[in-house]
């Protein structure tokens, strides 16, 4: 146990050293941001687990998985990573830390819609609030069925229009914004209360069903999770079909014949 907590340790440590070139009324925010990757990781391990009787992936391809927190968690476990992404992220010094540590992390440069990986390559993929990101959810989504294992699965994450609206929209940090037509909520953001964020949105979900669509054409199932106090009633008869089609919390992503 000793060893697992002095590698966690390590990991915080090491993920907290990357914001330290920022200027300083960045700096915590990043800390914050890059270190909460890490332990939401460990939160889908056992995700993972709930999905597959208690197994983690062999292989996991992280894809846009940023600062590598995500990844981290996953090859502290034993697990075999890719961390793919389209900016490198200090992947240098990411890939120097975990050969240091003999975590079997491995950093790419990729874009996502065009992945330069052999079909059925991974039984395990993350893709955490990407697809808002991306000019083409169908192009992933074939990517995502060539590269997934028969058997393997995906998790998927992407801001919820309908919780952005109480709990503030998440690239820019504002509550309500997400009334506002979808086109005008950067303008807004950036107008009115000078938030910026360096990545285009290219679009947002109000419905579950809207992100099914994205992947079904592609032959893979999309199902929803609820995660937190909501879940209790995600199967409720009377209420569980609005929980699942509006407060979603992820995507499981499968091969349609599993």
């Amino acid at each position: 146990m000793a060893s697992m907590e002095n590698m966690t340790d390590r990991i915080v440590q090491y993920l907290k050293g990357t914001a330290l070139e920022l200027p300083e009324e960045e700096r915590a925010a990043a800390i914050q941001w890059r270190v909460s990757c890490y332990h939401q990781g460990i939160e889908l391990l056992q995700a993972f687990r709930n999905e597959t009787q208690g197994n983690l992936p062999s292989s996991l391809l992280d894809i846009g998985g940023g600062w590598g927190g995500h990844s981290l968690a996953f090859a502290e476990q034993g697990v075999n990573v890719v961390l793919g992404d389209l900016n490198p992220h200090a992947f240098a010094a990411l890939q120097s830390f975990a050969d240091s540590q003999t975590l079997s992390l491995t950093t790419k440069i990729v874009d996502c819609q065009a992945l330069p990986f052999e079909e059925r390559l991974f039984d395990g993929i993350l893709a955490l609030e990407l697809i808002e990101h991306i000019d083409s959810v169908p192009k992933f989504a074939m990517e995502v069925q060539r590269v997934l294992q028969d058997d393997g699965l995906c998790i998927l994450t992407t801001p919820n229009r309908l919780k952005a609206f109480f709990w503030g929209e998440p690239h820019y940090g504002i509550r309500f914004l997400t009334i506002l037509p979808f086109p005008l909520q950067g303008r807004i953001a950036r107008t009115l209360f000078g938030k910026r964020y360096p990545f285009p949105i290219m679009r947002q979900y109000l419905r579950f069903s809207a992100i099914q669509r994205d992947f079904a054409q592609s032959g893979l199932r999309c199902e929803p999770r609820i995660y937190g106090r909501l879940g209790r009633f995600a199967n409720n008869r009377f209420v569980g079909g609005i929980i699942r089609e509006f407060l979603w919390s992820a995507a499981i992503v499968r091969h349609e014949y599993n």
